[in-house]
């Protein structure tokens, strides 16, 4: 077994071992081809994987490298779980402490799946479309950029997620093999440029998160966490998972379950699921945590697009497979998503997806699910 099969092995070992539910969400896979975003649900504060209402619960092959989503989101659940187990359960209401440990496990799951195992296959990486051999060209062009495996790179990418800070960032002139030399900073501009955008993002998300678990309006600003700590024990759990030895990782899988066995909700104690919030956001909102009645009234009483708005939409079409709407109302869907990337949605167009809503409402069964009062469904 290679050694990035054994991080692979580890991290499902770990789901199986600390009771990570894979939950079914009542929406439908198939609809990213209509051009949707993944309407899964991200919900690692209840120790939840959701998987789509028409798929099994995934079987993973440690030889195989698959279902890489899942593994990922099972990553951000095993950092949620040392946050906790570490700090308390309490510390997700320091908002400073939510902001600092939510990025952090945006990091942690990026390290240890894409740069200390995939990486080194030939599967690409979810956030990282990288070779393990590219490291050298890179270092011809950036001599400050350390190894990906290192405990300089953990720090220096979990620095950047927190605050948008790149340490890294010293490049060198080379007079020769011009052309090969252009290739690699190509190469190296795109992963750094992909890293940016997921990092700003990320920060982004996060803060948008915590506005609204306290039941606030958003101030559309970013997450800044600076002079952290959080890369050391990082670190330390990134080690655990991809070079302890057998006793010391089986120690720290029984200390896990133990701690994790009567925590329903990392989140219990926010706001959100405390107060009614007359407003809710649907980019952050399991539709399903309100009453139908509501939900259909918003829907009917929509008059223009907003973001919020938009997640509604898009949970209420994917409770149906895609296959019972027609060519034409495909269609329209496609083109409000794309439209929607911009800054400008045709009301004609939204207007036509608001109808094929409110006739799709209809055909929901309904099961209230408080818990899901806080779903991320960001891209």
């Amino acid at each position: 077994m290679t050694l990035e099969q054994k991080i692979y092995e580890r991290i499902i070992q770990y789901a199986q071992t600390t009771n990570i539910e894979f939950a079914n969400t009542p929406r439908y896979s198939g609809w990213e081809a209509v051009g949707l975003p993944d309407m899964r649900g991200f919900t690692p504060h209840l120790r939840k994987v959701n998987v789509y209402k028409d798929l099994e619960k995934p079987k993973f092959n440690s030889k195989k490298f698959t279902n890489l989503w899942l593994v990922h989101d099972i990553l951000h659940i095993a950092f949620y779980d040392f946050v906790s187990l570490n700090l308390g359960v309490e510390c997700w209401n320091d908002p400073a402490r939510f902001l600092e440990c939510h990025l952090a496990s945006e990091a942690f799951a990026v390290l240890t799946l894409d740069y200390h195992c995939l990486i080194k296959t030939s599967v690409k990486g979810l956030a990282v479309d990288l070779d393990k051999k590219d490291l050298t060209d890179f270092q011809r062009f950036n001599n400050e950029l350390p190894d990906f495996e290192s405990f300089k790179f953990c720090q220096g990418l979990v620095d950047f997620y927190l605050s948008g800070q790149w340490a890294f960032s010293n490049h060198v002139e080379i007079e020769h093999e011009v052309k090969m030399f252009e290739k690699i900073k190509q190469k190296y501009e795109n992963w750094f440029g992909h890293e940016f955008r997921y990092a700003e993002k990320q920060r982004y998300y996060a803060l948008l998160w915590l506005e609204d678990l306290h039941n606030k309006r958003s101030t559309k600003q970013k997450a800044m966490i600076e002079d952290s700590s959080v890369a050391a024990p990082l670190w330390e759990l990134i080690t655990l998972f991809t070079s302890s030895s057998e006793t010391e990782w089986m120690k720290y899988l029984k200390d896990i379950k133990k701690s994790t066995q009567d925590v329903p909700n990392y989140f219990k104690d926010m706001p959100k699921y405390h107060q009614v919030y007359k407003k809710p956001d649907y980019r952050l909102t399991d539709m399903r945590s309100v009453s139908k009645g509501q939900i259909a009234t918003e829907v009917k009483q929509t008059t223009k697009p907003s973001a919020g708005h938009l997640f509604l939409f898009w949970q209420i079409l994917t409770s149906q497979p895609s296959n019972k709407f027609t060519a034409a109302q495909k269609k329209e869907i496609l083109k409000l998503a794309t439209q929607a990337q911009t800054s400008r949605v045709e009301s004609k167009l939204w207007k036509s997806v608001q109808a094929t809503c409110c006739e799709t409402i209809n055909l929901i069964d309904w099961k209230i699910d408080s818990q899901g009062a806080s779903t991320f469904f960001l891209p």
